[in-house]
């Protein structure tokens, strides 16, 4: 089976992670796409920076979409967050977003990964866990078994998830967090860089601190 070109949705640092990965898989890339038109010429790591458009000058049945806009925490959109309304418009197109996951990454056995889901450079993710749609384990992430990380969540470099967590959709759990085993973590919270949770953390929630204590947004 052929692979068909990438196109990157996205065009600052987490695009250039995206760009890399792809690279390393042996795909083509052949432009990232700005939300702004360039006014000049610029590339990463090569591949040329075009204004949106761009992709629709491909065919659905011509390339594959890969999303390279990190955070999940921007104001909703007509009830999605700011990343899935950007890829549910290039859905409504037929346009589709396979699954990455980095040659370095170890995934274990019974895992389900969703449409869109990337695992970078270093990251685990154990037996029997669930990454939903549009999800980012990020760099060197270590995601235990049984856990379910809901759609749009973004699992931060170095953060930790024991066995049995589960992550409510477009969350982020920050840099080198740490979550204990069977903790739930609401929708659209955020757990601080560095935070330790030992408890659940509601919808629309953070969580700061050591141990963590969550408060309203």
């Amino acid at each position: 089976m052929i692979e068909r070109p990438v196109i990157v949705i996205g065009a600052g640092g987490h695009a250039k992670v995206v760009i890399d990965l792809l690279l390393k898989l042996g795909r083509t890339v052949t432009v990232a796409l700005d939300k702004d038109e360039p006014t000049s010429a610029r590339s990463l790591l090569g591949v040329p920076v075009a204004g949106e458009s761009a992709a629709f000058g491909y065919g659905p049945d011509d390339v594959d979409l890969a999303l390279g806009v990190g955070m999940p925490t921007d104001r909703p959109i007509q009830g999605l967050s700011g990343r899935r309304a950007l890829t549910a418009k290039f859905e409504a197109g037929g346009y589709r977003f396979p699954a990455l996951v980095h040659p370095s990454a170890i995934i274990g056995a019974d895992v389900r990964l969703d449409r869109g889901v990337q695992i970078m450079a270093g990251a685990v993710v154990q037996p029997s866990c669930v990454v939903g749609d549009f999800a980012i384990v990020n760099t060197r992430a270590s995601v235990d078994h049984d856990c379910v990380i809901g759609e749009g969540c973004h699992v931060g470099p170095g953060a930790t998830l024991g066995g049995g967590v589960r992550v409510g959709a477009d969350s982020l759990v920050g840099i080198g967090a740490t979550v204990r085993q069977g903790v739930t973590i609401g929708a659209r919270a955020l757990i601080a860089g560095g935070a330790m949770v030992i408890g659940d953390i509601a919808d629309d929630s953070q969580g700061f601190g050591v141990p963590a204590r969550g408060r309203m947004s």
